[in-house]
């Protein structure tokens, strides 16, 4: 948590130190580069969700398999007198391969910002070149104001990566939290009211 927190707080300073340092050089072009940016957001929420939703498929295909592998230890013995070996493992190969389909889903979305980002900052840094003699900027300011705006990029997508590495573990932990809250809730023998212990 502290590393996480430590993170969060190096590229928020990051981020506010090179916007005030981009709006000191052409506060136009901070303001349309922004605006630019802002488009990413829609694509970026898409996958987000996509991260999400694969994440606790993730985690269902993964509760699964490791429930079939506890009964498969523990009817060993029913499995091999009843010659069951051949559709215990094509039952126990298909919920591999459920579990490793969702984890390469949830692994490619988790890791996708970055390909949305870094094209979309081509387009927005030829756009500030084009536009920075529109603002009487000299070579030197434009070169300052490009460097200051690529040093955006690695915050951007750090943070990007920890939303979406948290977005996806949410699912297990939402699971892990439900198993415990129902592990500790149990009716009395006869009773009519729920206790926990």
């Amino acid at each position: 948590v502290y590393f996480l927190f430590s993170q969060i707080l190096v590229q928020v300073l990051t981020v506010a130190v090179v916007l005030v340092f981009l709006y000191v050089i052409s506060w136009e072009l901070t303001l349309v580069s922004i605006s630019f940016s802002l488009l990413l957001v829609p694509i970026l929420k898409w996958v987000g969700k996509k991260t999400y939703v694969y994440g606790k498929k993730h985690a269902q295909n993964f509760e699964n398999l490791t429930h079939s592998s506890y009964e498969i230890l523990q009817a060993k013995k029913q499995i091999s007198a009843m010659h069951l070996q051949p559709e215990v493992t094509e039952k126990f190969n298909l919920i591999s391969n459920k579990v490793r389909q969702s984890w390469l889903w949830m692994a490619f979305f988790s890791n996708s910002p970055a390909h949305f980002v870094q094209p979309f900052a081509v387009i927005i840094l030829s756009i500030i070149i084009l536009l920075a003699s529109t603002f009487n900027l000299t070579i030197a300011l434009t070169g300052a104001f490009i460097m200051a705006y690529i040093r955006l990029l690695p915050s951007l997508q750090s943070a990007l990566a920890i939303s979406n590495d948290i977005r996806s573990a949410i699912p297990s932990i939402q699971r892990v939290a439900s198993i415990l809250s129902e592990s500790n809730k149990s009716i009395e023998y006869q009773g009519i009211s729920n206790f926990f212990g």
